[in-house]
């Protein structure tokens, strides 16, 4: 392939004076039985499905201050009913970091995609993916960054749907107010070139984001991001189909500590997306909260107590029978035996109301836990998830999900 011979080529091109200061190797299995509905908003789009994943990093710092990774990712799903979607997903990834004069970094990314499906060759894909970005500190209260790509879609059958976008963009961060205020944002301009139909259009997309610290007794600081622009749903990998929509959405959040044991955040978030071409349009609207309580803080070891609660409001413009509200409650207890293990137990109850469907009502109980363990020569992490979800269907048969992760990572 030729994206993996011209990273092979930027790699070994390194000069070999440069030497490595680190190394870091990850590798991670994950699989189990899981639900479309529960990453995306449409939960209409119900799709229960078998999956598996494979993940291997290798990231190398060299002593010049640059740095490079490598990452290789595997996905692939068996859905029950929809055997249109089961596919298969191969992506590779280098990314480049390297100083320059003057407090300036530039950073080169390469990608290469293979998506294949079972029963849907049409749909198959190879997506080429590269970007670069120059990063420079002016002072210390502004830092700007210039960025340009391009990503393209190559259709192994359809080649009426083969697809290019370019884009250019800016983003800053700057210091204000005695250093009291973060605030940033970038600007990314789009041009899409798509080859059946030879239409060409442009997409813009905003955002800006800020970071206020007060260090009051009771108020920390606030957290405020805001993003408007246009996009299409083959840049979600959950997503098996291409529909472009406009989009905004934006997040506040407030830090409080109330004593020296106990922190808690409020969050409010509100998000909208409309197609061009498909119905489904949303509208919603969620606050949620978090308290921390630290029962025990030593040198050696700690032991932490979280709950966590959301209420949603989610609604479709075009059929009012989707519409959904979901309220959530979790508890978490996670206990660290400092540079030793860690683990951590959580229990999650969702239910989701449906006003003009009262027989699509449900219950999900999750009960999750996660252990870690250290090793301090080699620097070797080993990590491992277990989820079990109990969905309570009010006029249709119970669901049982479950999902392993497993994961080492290294370091020397």
């Amino acid at each position: 392939m030729k994206i993996l011979s011209i990273c092979s080529a930027l790699l070994f091109a390194l000069p070999s004076g440069f030497g490595f200061a680190s190394t870091n190797i990850y590798t991670g299995y994950e699989f189990g039985e899981r639900e479309i509905a529960e990453i995306l908003e449409e939960r209409e789009s119900l799709g229960n499905f078998d999956y598996f994943k494979y993940r291997l990093r290798l990231k190398q710092t060299i002593k010049n201050g640059a740095s490079y990774s490598l990452s290789y990712h595997l996905i692939k799903r068996d859905f029950e009913t929809q055997d249109s979607f089961d596919s298969k997903a191969d992506d590779y990834k280098l990314n480049l970091d390297m100083p320059l004069l003057d407090a300036a970094k530039i950073g080169l990314d390469f990608g290469h995609k293979e998506k294949r499906y079972g029963n849907s060759p049409a749909s198959e894909y190879n997506r080429d993916t590269f970007s670069l970005e120059l990063k420079h500190r002016l002072s210390k209260m502004l830092a700007l960054g210039l960025g340009a790509g391009i990503t393209n879609y190559d259709y192994r059958i359809d080649s009426g749907s083969n697809q290019s976008k370019y884009y250019a963009g800016l983003n800053w961060s700057m210091l204000l107010l005695e250093e009291k205020l973060n605030f940033g944002g970038f600007y990314q301009q789009r041009a899409v070139e798509q080859k059946g139909n030879k239409t060409n259009r442009s997409e813009q997309i905003i955002g800006v984001d800020g970071q206020y610290n007060l260090k009051l007794t009771r108020f920390k600081k606030v957290n405020l991001k805001i993003e408007h622009g246009r996009n299409d749903t083959k840049e979600i990998e959950e997503r098996d189909d291409a529909l472009r929509y406009r989009y905004n959405k934006w997040n506040i959040k407030t830090m409080h500590p109330l004593s020296k044991k106990l922190d808690t955040t409020f969050g409010f978030n509100s998000s909208r997306r409309d197609y061009f071409d498909a119905a489904g349009d949303f509208k919603s609207w969620a606050i949620d909260n978090e308290t921390v309580y630290s029962i025990l803080e030593s040198k050696i070891s700690s032991l932490d107590f979280s709950l966590q609660s959301e209420h949603k409001e989610t609604s479709f413009h075009l059929d009012n029978s989707l519409d959904y509200s979901k309220d959530l409650f979790s508890i978490d207890l996670t206990y660290k035996r400092k540079k030793n293990y860690k683990i951590s137990a959580n229990f999650k109850f969702s239910r989701y109301d449906y006003p003009a469907k009262v027989s699509r009502k449900e219950d999900d109980f999750l009960s999750e836990l996660k252990l870690s363990k250290e090793f301090a020569k080699p620097a070797l992490e080993l990590q491992l998830r277990y989820a079990y979800k109990y969905r309570d269907f009010h006029t249709q048969t119970d669901a049982i999900q479950w999902w392993i992760n497993l994961g080492m990572e290294m370091g020397f």
